[in-house]
Order: structure tokens, then sequence, then C-alpha cells
């Protein structure tokens, strides 16, 4: 199993594995509202022996059972634990993963270079991301503005959800909304003399949780891409029960990316069974 991380009682205990496919949308939860539900998206292996595999077979469309592919909510304090692409057996992650690692050279993070769009996107009356894409997720990005596709759920889970307490406040939108509760405010600020920022943490925060807080009170992207979720959802919560947050990179100009090639949700529209589209119609970052 994985190192680290703690066993999940929401995936099956089947004694079959399970790979996470996708992130779908947040979900209110009517008994601790603190602690919204999160879908995700789970197929399980044909054969228990694929485990052995490549990283790549372990992505593929033919090694998970499309038929049985399913839904299972979590708290959003267990996003820091799981990823699109891992593995679980009877609740734990397992080491094997899905999809293969690439290293995206000298990419341009800015306002005019991205952009929030909904999975459902249409180019000239097509869908962006046509419905096997979600399975195949054959998409290039040399010369193409809609070249890479990020889903926000990923850019929120690396970037800011980093720990358990750190996702509830980045979707409570304590760091905003009731900073107290995050820090001692009389005690923070930012040293110019030094380029140093002071931060007094409360007690039941870590010394990693703070890099994450300070970059976000320190740098308007990261502001933003911190603060978007909780504002987001509280936005359109009246509005719709399936709610899509959206966020941004912590930072702009040239940078690399490592990205896996993971596996995607659904083979084609008519093809899901058990749960509908609009629930997994996810916000994408689009990197031109």
């Amino acid at each position: 199993m994985s190192q680290g991380i703690p066993k999940i009682s929401e995936f099956p205990c089947d004694d079959r594995y399970w790979r996470v496919d996708w992130f779908g949308a947040i979900e209110r939860n009517p008994n601790v509202p603190s602690e919204p539900f999160l879908q995700i998206v789970i197929s399980p292996l044909i054969q228990n022996e694929s485990i052995d595999s490549t990283a790549k077979h372990l992505a593929s469309t033919h090694v998970t059972n499309y038929d049985d592919q399913t839904v299972i909510k979590i708290g959003v304090g267990q996003l820091p634990f799981i990823s699109i692409g891992s593995i679980w057996l009877n609740g734990q992650c397992q080491a094997a993963k899905g999809g293969q690692t690439k290293l995206l050279h000298n990419l341009h993070i800015a306002e005019h270079t991205t952009q929030s769009i909904p999975g459902n996107h249409k180019v000239e009356d097509k869908n962006l991301i046509p419905y096997d894409s979600y399975r195949t997720g054959k998409i290039g990005h040399d010369k193409d503005p809609f070249g890479i596709l990020v889903p926000v759920m990923e850019l929120i889970r690396f970037y800011y959800a980093v720990s358990t307490d750190v996702a509830h406040i980045v979707f409570s939108g304590d760091l905003k909304h009731q900073p107290q509760n995050v820090i001692n405010t009389e005690k923070c600020g930012f040293d110019e003399g030094e380029r140093r920022c002071i931060l007094h943490l409360r007690q039941h925060l870590s010394d990693e949780d703070g890099w994450v807080i300070g970059r976000a009170l320190t740098c308007k992207e990261a502001w933003e891409g911190f603060t978007l979720p909780h504002d987001t959802i509280m936005k359109h919560s009246l509005n719709t029960k399936f709610l899509h947050p959206q966020s941004a990179f912590p930072f702009s100009g040239s940078s690399n990316l490592k990205v896996s090639e993971s596996p995607r949700v659904c083979q084609r529209l008519n093809n899901l069974r058990n749960w509908n589209y609009e629930k997994i119609k996810s916000l994408y970052i689009r990197i031109s």
C-alpha cells in the first residue's frame, strides 16, 4: 500500500482493485455543512492480476470494467489523499498507479493564456471534449488554443488542498471570510526589508500548511486560486445541486509542468448507467 495515506472506507471493500478515473462535482453535506462531499468516479480492474502491469497499461481503457463504473462520495478533507489514476484495494491506496508522466516545457501561465471552461464547452457547435475523449484523453496541445486541459479539482488538490486542514480552509472560505480561524491576524505581516512573510498559525495547522497559506496571503494569483473554490460554490449553491468550483494557478510566467496522462471518465453519454453527465461535468483550466 502507499505510505502515509489512510484507509478510506468509502471505497468498495470487495477484494477488487478500483481505479480513480475522475473527480466529479461538489455536493452539500446536510449532516456536516463544513465538510461538503466530493464525487469520485471509480472503476474496477477486470483482472486483479493487472495490478502488476505497467503504468501505461493501468491507465488504458481496456483494463477496467466500465459496466461497473460508479461514483463514491468522500468529504473534501480527504481530497489530498486521492489522485486520478490511483488504485485502491479495500479502501487502501496501492503503490501502483495508472498514467504515464510527461514534462511540458516553457508553458506561459497568464490571464490571457488561461481561462476556465466547463467540461461541455463547445467550439463551432461541437464539444471541445468529445464524450469519447473522457475515456481516451486524446487531446494534443501544440498550436492548439485548447491544447492543455487541467481539471480544476486537480489544480485545487495539487496546489492548495495539500492537507486535510488546508482543504477544509479552502472549501470553507475561512482565510478570506474568517481569517482569525486560520491565523492570528494581529501578529502576521510581511517584512519588506527581508522579503519575508510572518505567520502566526492557529495551533491545529502545521508548518507545511503555512507555506501554502503564506503564499496565498502574499501573492495575488495564489490568493485568487485559494479563495475562488469557496466563492464560486457559494455563488451557485442556491441554483444547482452539483457544484463545480473554479480556481487558478498560484503563479504567472513561464513554467514547466509535469503531468500524468490518466484515465478518463466515460465511454459515451448513452453508455452511462448509474449517474448522469451533469454530475461529472467538471470545469477545466485551459492553457494555450
